[in-house]
Parts: C-alpha cells; structure tokens; sequence
C-alpha cells in the first residue's frame, strides 16, 4: 500500500471536502479523486459517500481512518527513530594506534581534534600489534588506524601520509665517525648494536637495510627506553640506529646524531576502509589529519 494514498486520505477525512484537501495537498482535485479511488479499489470498500454536494466517511471509512493514523505515526516515529541512528553514528568516530608510534604525536593530534570538535564522540583504541589492529579496521571497528606499516595493498583500504621519518645513527662522542655528516649502512658493519625493543617496526626496518647492506646486526642487547639507550651508547657500549622521532627534542650529553645516506624514510600512514559515503565525523577526521600531515 502506498503510504502517499494513506496521507491524501487523512486528509481528505478530515475536511469532507475534495477542493480543500487538493489545495492542502498541492495536488490537483482529480488527482486527488483519482487516487482515492485507487485506494478504494485497492481495499475492496467504499471510504466515503458521496453526493453532489457533499463527502463523508462511510463506515468503512471511518473505521480505516483510525487504522491509518496509526500506520503513518507509527512509520514517521520509526522515520525519526532511523535519523537519530544515523546521525549519532555518524557523529561517532574510533580511531586506532599501537603504543609504539606515541612518538609521533597521534595522542596529541586526537587530543586536539577532540577539543576542536565537542560534537564527535572520539574513542581512542590502542592495540598492541598490527594484526589487531587491521582486525579492528576490516571488522568496522574502527573507521581509521594509524600504523607504520602498510602490509598490503588491501582493495578495501585506502592510505594517508601522516609522517615522515628518517633514520640516524646514534654514537659517543668520541667515537671516529661522531663527526661525520653521515654514514652508510656498510660502515656499520663491525659495530656492535643496541636495538629498541619498544619499537619492533622500526628495528625490523633496520635489520632490513642491514640485511640489503651484505650483513646481519650484531646485536648486543634490546632495551625498552629511549633515555637508557641514550645513556648506553653515551657510554660507549655500542651504536643505535634509530628514527630521529623516536628522541625527544632535549640534548643528549655525550652522544652524537649521524644521518643515514642514502635516507631511508620511514612512514606513517593512516589507513581506512575505501568507500562511496564515508560518515561525516569519519571524511571531516581524514581531512584534519591531511592539514596536520607531512604530505599537506
């Protein structure tokens, strides 16, 4: 049954009068009649009785008014029901991260877009591992996750440039390549490494780029705080190489910062599911992000 008819009829019924309820309608009189036919047809009883001169609901009519006040508050209830739905689903907004990529800001920046937008509910969710958090991105979970790794090229995703990074490596002062303006890979090879333990992408990334160099890392151990590595190559206990974002802006006594050449950039992305309409809180973030990004 087409609710429209429903409408014209209610209206109808109460005026019992064809050329008001058109004119209350915008609708022509014959249209109108037209239609109210049509329903009646579609029912299977007359709704109104009619006269030269006048309207009025029949029996059936009046019965099937009350029915049909029913049906359209209940359908215009359920209307506003699904508006409210969608807009607080649009106004919400989850975003996920690992702990290891804190260094870059991303607390800080949904901090901000937090308190620069009152009207989106922001839900931070902090994962542990890539694995967990693309879980949270395919399931929906999430509407966007910043990570340092792209493992795929997933159809379903799309990726954003948030930062860029680059790699340094970290000697004592006295040490004979403390004041050169940058190092390769090679010359690195019979030193003794301190890897980061809080960051497995970025030491990951190294043992990669040692590996493309013609050699494996000797490793001498792992440690889970940037300071204490500082303190331990300050020491001459070995070298680090690490991203420059992974230090804090403060001076380090006895240590020296050496670039890697070539450079070779470590990005973080932020990752989210490719679709036609993506909610309004979801669009309005991947911009904020874009004017806060490396690649604006």
């Amino acid at each position: 049954m087409d609710l429209k008819l429903l409408r014209e009829f209610i209206v109808l019924a109460r005026t019992c009068n064809y050329q008001e309820a058109a004119e209350l309608l915008f609708i022509s009189q014959s249209s109108l009649s037209k239609h109210i036919h049509h329903l009646e047809a579609e029912i299977g009883v007359p709704l109104f009785e009619r006269t030269t001169r006048s309207v009025r609901l029949s029996e059936y009519g009046d019965s099937f008014n009350d029915y049909a006040q029913r049906i359209i508050k209940l359908y215009d209830e359920f209307g506003k029901s699904v508006t409210n739905i969608r807009s607080h689903k649009e106004n919400n907004l989850s975003v996920g991260f690992m702990p290891m990529v804190g260094h870059y800001g991303i607390v800080e920046l949904l901090a901000i877009y937090a308190k620069e937008h009152p009207n989106v509910n922001l839900n931070m969710v902090e994962q542990k591992n890539t694995s967990d958090l693309m879980e949270q991105l395919s399931s929906e979970k999430c509407e966007a996750i910043f990570t340092a790794q792209y493992i795929k090229n997933d159809p379903n995703s799309c990726k954003l440039l948030y930062k860029t990074d680059d790699l340094v490596v970290l000697f004592p002062k006295d040490h004979p390549m403390a004041n050169r303006e940058s190092v390769t890979f090679s010359q690195l090879r019979d030193l003794n490494f301190i890897m980061h333990s809080s960051a497995p992408m970025e030491a990951e990334h190294v043992r990669q780029l040692c590996a493309k160099a013609g050699f494996e890392p000797k490793v001498i151990m792992t440690i889970s705080f940037s300071t204490t590595i500082t303190r331990l190559v300050s020491q001459g206990i070995g070298i680090c190489v690490l991203n420059r974002m992974q230090l804090s802006d403060e001076n380090y006594p006895g240590i020296t910062m050496v670039r890697i050449d070539p450079p070779s950039p470590f990005n973080i992305y932020v990752l989210y599911l490719k679709k036609n309409k993506r909610h309004y809180a979801t669009a309005d973030f991947l911009n904020y992000v874009k004017s806060q990004s490396d690649s604006k």
